[in-house]
């Protein structure tokens, strides 16, 4: 069973790396990578590598600062964490494998798509970020946040998120309390990965929520557009975290991928 104590550590770019790797079988088809959503850790994958492994040789890491790895020293862009993640690769000494991205994941895999897209054989994104457009809301959010941030240059950090807090509820906005996380979300969020979309070549699957509120099914239809040759599967009825809420049908659509072609 897939659980916190089948963790393994390793080091990566002089970070402590921990991560779940479990194979049920002695003759794998292939080794599927997962990566972690904004808010979620290796253990988000564990119904889904609970029955994947009987067939694959599954690894699932938890991100620089996500989860129990550790965090770097300083804030790391999505193309950091993508070149990270071939590091990661190499240290465990992985020839060609499938990548699956959830949301932040997915947003880290389609930058890694389109950089080492030779070490792939199949991509899967699930909500995938990357594509989404701010809405005038958090536009307007962003803007009085920097505007703040200079008023208020000389308070302590502690003392700032108060009264930025304050604000976010009045426009009943969230704001995330880890600190390393407001920082690096501050980077890479808005950042259009329409490009980089566009130049993968690996086969991929796109998989989508259609009642996802937090990245709606719009963008998930945008990203199969912008990725040639792409295939979307809708999983009805699920929101942002349909690998958790519906695995046997979210496990179901991967197997079909997985063995097709």
């Amino acid at each position: 069973m897939v659980g916190v104590e089948n963790y393994t550590i390793c080091k990566v770019d002089s970070l402590e790396i921990k991560y779940i790797r479990e194979c049920f079988t002695e003759d794998p088809k292939g080794t599927i990578l997962f990566l972690n959503g904004w808010g979620g850790s290796s253990l988000s994958w564990k119904d889904n590598i609970a029955e994947l492994a009987k067939y694959y040789d599954c690894i699932a890491l938890d991100f620089p600062g996500f989860g129990v790895s550790e965090k770097p020293t300083d804030v790391w862009d999505v193309y950091k964490y993508a070149d990270f993640l071939e590091s990661f690769r190499k240290s465990l000494n992985l020839g060609k494998f499938i990548l699956i991205g959830k949301s932040f994941g997915g947003r880290v895999a389609i930058v890694y798509a389109a950089k080492y897209g030779s070490v792939l054989d199949k991509l899967i994104l699930v909500a995938a970020a990357g594509l989404e457009k701010k809405s005038i809301k958090a536009r307007v959010m962003t803007f009085f946040a920097r505007t703040i941030k200079v008023l208020f240059r000389f308070l302590d950090d502690k003392t700032f998120l108060q009264v930025k807090s304050y604000f976010y509820k009045i426009f009943r906005l969230e704001i995330e309390q880890n600190l390393y996380k407001r920082r690096i979300k501050s980077v890479i969020v808005g950042q259009d990965l329409s490009a980089e979309a566009s130049g993968i070549i690996t086969p991929t699957l796109i998989v989508w929520g259609s009642e996802d509120k937090i990245l709606p099914l719009k963008i998930g239809k945008l990203l199969s557009r912008k990725i040639r040759g792409s295939k979307l599967s809708i999983v009805q009825g699920a929101d942002h975290f349909a690998q958790e809420s519906h695995p046997e049908e979210f496990n179901h659509l991967l197997s079909d991928f997985l063995l097709s072609g």
